[in-house]
C-alpha cells in the first residue's frame, strides 16, 4: 500500500510532496516553500528569517549580516542588509542596547554596536554617535578649543557649571 502523498511505498522524500493518494509522481517543492518530513501531502510556507529554494527540505537562515523580515523568501538575496543601529545573526535583526549606537549595515555581531561616551545614553536601535545625549548634570561642549578630547569620542560630556540649569537630557552649550 502506499503513503497518503506518494504512489510509492514510503512517501515522498522531504523537499516534496504529492497533493493526492496514489499520485504517480512526487513534486519538488516551489521556491519559498519546504517539507521536513517524509509522506507529505503540502508544503509549508518558508518562515520568516530564512529562505528555501526549490526543493528544499529546510528553511535556510538569512546569512549574518542580512534580515528576512517576510515569510516565503525564494532565495538569499531576498534577504536585506542589515541596517545601521541593529547588528544581524540568521535573518534576524537585534538592536544595538540602549547607551549605544552602530552608524554601519550589514553588521554581524553585538561588538558593531559601539557604547556612547562617558555620561552620555541613546535610545535602542541608535544609528549615530549624534544621538548619544548628555545625562543631566551634563553638557554636551561644542567648542572645540574648550573640550579636548583625549580619548577621541565625537561627543564630551562635562559637568555643568555651577548655576547652569542642566536638569534635561541633551543640554548644549556654547562657550
Amino acid at each position: 500500500a502506499c503513503a497518503t502523498g506518494s504512489a510509492a511505498p514510503g512517501g515522498c522524500a522531504p523537499g516534496s510532496g504529492a497533493p493526492t493518494a496514489g499520485m504517480p509522481i512526487c513534486t519538488r517543492c516551489a521556491a519559498g516553500s519546504y517539507q521536513g518530513g517524509e509522506g507529505a501531502t503540502a508544503c509549508l510556507e518558508c518562515t520568516e528569517h530564512s529562505w528555501c529554494g526549490e526543493g528544499s527540505s529546510a528553511p535556510t537562515p538569512c546569512e549574518a549580516g542580512t534580515v528576512g523580515r517576510l515569510p516565503g523568501l525564494k532565495n538569499a538575496s531576498q534577504c536585506e542588509p542589515c541596517p545601521p543601529g541593529s547588528w544581524c545573526s540568521a535573518g534576524v535583526e537585534i538592536n544595538c542596547t540602549s547607551g549605544s549606537f552602530n552608524p554601519d549595515p550589514r553588521q554581524t555581531d553585538q561588538g558593531a554596536c559601539v557604547p556612547c561616551p562617558t555620561d552620555a545614553e541613546s535610545l535602542e536601535g541608535s544609528a549615530s554617535p549624534d544621538a548619544c545625549l548628555c545625562r543631566p548634570g551634563f553638557y554636551k561642549c561644542s567648542a572645540p578649543d574648550a573640550c579636548p578630547r583625549p580619548d577621541g569620542d565625537e561627543v564630551e560630556c562635562v559637568p555643568c557649571p555651577v548655576g547652569a540649569n542642566c536638569t534635561d537630557l541633551g543640554v548644549v552649550f556654547a562657550h
